[in-house]
C-alpha cells in the first residue's frame, strides 16, 4: 500500500492528465484534500456543506481518476517514456544533437 507522499505525488500526475475531464469542485476538493493538506472539516466549512459531502465527493473524484487511467494509461506512458528518457540522456549525455531531441520529447508532455 502507498504511503501519503506516494499517493499525493500519484494523484498530482492523475489530476495534471485527467483533470480536465473532472467539475472545477472536483478538483477544488481533491487539490485542498491532497495538496493543500486541509482536513475534510476544513474543506466543508469553507464550501458551506458537509464534511461527509466532501467525503464522499473526494473519494468519487479520485475513484473516477483512477477509471480514467486504467482506460487510458497516460500516466503509466508517461512514466515510461520518462524513464526512457533519462536512460537515453544518461547515456548520450555529451551528444547535444540528442539531448536537444529529448527534451523536445519530454516537452510534448507539457503541452
Amino acid at each position: 500500500m502507498p504511503d501519503l507522499l506516494e499517493k499525493t505525488l500519484e494523484i498530482n500526475l492523475l489530476i495534471d492528465f485527467y483533470g480536465n475531464l473532472l467539475t472545477n469542485k472536483q478538483v477544488n476538493y481533491v487539490e485542498q484534500y491532497y495538496f493543500d493538506n486541509l482536513s475534510l472539516s476544513e474543506i466543508a466549512e469553507s464550501f458551506n456543506v458537509s464534511r461527509n459531502a466532501i467525503y464522499d465527493n473526494v473519494t468519487r473524484t479520485v475513484k473516477q481518476l483512477y477509471k480514467y487511467e486504467n482506460k487510458l494509461s497516460l500516466v503509466k506512458k508517461y512514466k515510461i517514456r520518462t524513464r526512457i528518457i533519462n536512460q537515453l540522456r544518461e547515456q548520450y549525455k555529451y551528444q547535444k544533437e540528442i539531448d536537444d531531441l529529448l527534451l523536445e520529447l519530454e516537452r510534448i508532455d507539457l503541452k
